[in-house]
C-alpha cells in the first residue's frame, strides 16, 4: 500500500512539473507595462534629415520565399495549426540610387530551414534581388539571421563587395555569419556602420538600433519624399498582430531556438506598441503575409524591384 501511494504521488508530482514546464514554454506572457526601450522619434527624424539629398520616392520589395511554422510558435499559447510566413527582401528607390534591406535566402537554405511542406521558393524574384543588389548603393540587414543574410553570401561577391554594410554587432557575430558562410570580402569590403542608437545611412533612412532578437538586430526607419514614413522592423514580430495585441512568442521559441533577449524584445513589444497607436507610422513587419497583401493592395509597397 505504501509503494502504491508513493507511486501515485510522483505521478502527481510529475504531471504538475509538466504542467508548470508546459506554461512556461509555451504559455504566454504578459508584456510589461513599461518600457525600457527608448525610441525618440523626434531624434530618428532629425538624424533622417541629417543626411543632404532628396529623400527616397518609393518601397518595392521581393518575395523569395513562403513557407510555413506552427501558429502556437508566433503567437505564445494558441493552436499548432500551420500559419503562412513570407520571406522578402525591399529595395529603397531616389532618381539616381537604391539601397536594399535584407537578402532574404537562396533555396538551399530555405528547404533547411523549412517546418514541415516544402517552401515555396520563387526563383524569378531571387534573381531580381540579386541583380537589385548588385545596382543597389548600400545593403543593410535588419539582423543577422539566415534568411535575413544568405542571398548575399550566396550573391556575386565581386559586384556586392563595397555594397553590403553590417553594424558592428552583426560584424562581430561569427556564428550567425559562418552558418551562410558569409564571404571573408564581403565582411572586409567595407568598414563597419558606425555604433549609435541613430544612424543615418542616406537621406530620410535610419538605422535604429534594436538589439535583443539578436545581438545586431536594428530597426530601418524611412521618411519618403511625399511625407510618408515606414518604419522596418525586421524579426521584433513576425505578425502585426503581435504588436497590436502585444501577444509575443514562446519561450520555447525565444530562450531554446533563437536565444533571444526576452527582456529586450519585450520592452520592444510595448515602445511598438504605443507608437502604431499614434498612426505616425506605417510598420513594415518582413514575414507577415497578411499586412504584405494589404501594403501591396494599398500601393504603399510595389510588389518587384526596380532595375
Amino acid at each position: 500500500m505504501n509503494v502504491l501511494r508513493f507511486l501515485l504521488i510522483g505521478l502527481v508530482v510529475l504531471l504538475a512539473l509538466g504542467w508548470v514546464g508546459q506554461r512556461h514554454l509555451l504559455g504566454r506572457e504578459a508584456v510589461p507595462e513599461t518600457s525600457t526601450y527608448e525610441l525618440d522619434l523626434a531624434a530618428v527624424r532629425a538624424a533622417a534629415g541629417s543626411q543632404p539629398g532628396a529623400r527616397p520616392q518609393r518601397v518595392n520589395e521581393e518575395l523569395i520565399a513562403e513557407s510555413g511554422m506552427p501558429r502556437a510558435a508566433i503567437f505564445a499559447g494558441e493552436s499548432f495549426d500551420p500559419w503562412p510566413m513570407v520571406h522578402r527582401s525591399f529595395q529603397l528607390v531616389w532618381e539616381d540610387r537604391s539601397l536594399v534591406i535584407d537578402a532574404a535566402m537562396g533555396r538551399e537554405m530555405a528547404e533547411q530551414m523549412a517546418f514541415g511542406d516544402p517552401p515555396v521558393f520563387h526563383e524569378e524574384a531571387y534573381a531580381r534581388m540579386q541583380q537589385g543588389m548588385e545596382r543597389a548603393e548600400t545593403i543593410v540587414f535588419t539582423h543577422e539571421h539566415q534568411d535575413h543574410i544568405d542571398g548575399a553570401a550566396r550573391g556575386n561577391t565581386a559586384a556586392l563587395k563595397g555594397r553590403v554594410r553590417f553594424n558592428v554587432a552583426q560584424k562581430g557575430n561569427r556564428t550567425a555569419l559562418e552558418l551562410v558562410s558569409m564571404p571573408l570580402d564581403l565582411l572586409e569590403g567595407a568598414p563597419a556602420l558606425p555604433p549609435g542608437r541613430y544612424t543615418p545611412v542616406a537621406p530620410g533612412v535610419v538605422l535604429i538600433e534594436a538589439a535583443g532578437h539578436t545581438p545586431g538586430s536594428q530597426m530601418v526607419y524611412v521618411a519618403l519624399r511625399d511625407g510618408r514614413e515606414l518604419l522596418f522592423l525586421g524579426d521584433v514580430a513576425w505578425h502585426m498582430r503581435q504588436i497590436e495585441e502585444l501577444h509575443y512568442r514562446p519561450r520555447l521559441i525565444t530562450d531554446l531556438f533563437l536565444g533571444e533577449d526576452r527582456a529586450a524584445v519585450l520592452g520592444q513589444f510595448r515602445t511598438l506598441h504605443e507608437l502604431n497607436q499614434t498612426g505616425e507610422l506605417e510598420f513594415v513587419v518582413s514575414h507577415d503575409a497578411d499586412q504584405r497583401k494589404k501594403l501591396l493592395d494599398a500601393g504603399v509597397i510595389g510588389g518587384r524591384f526596380e532595375l
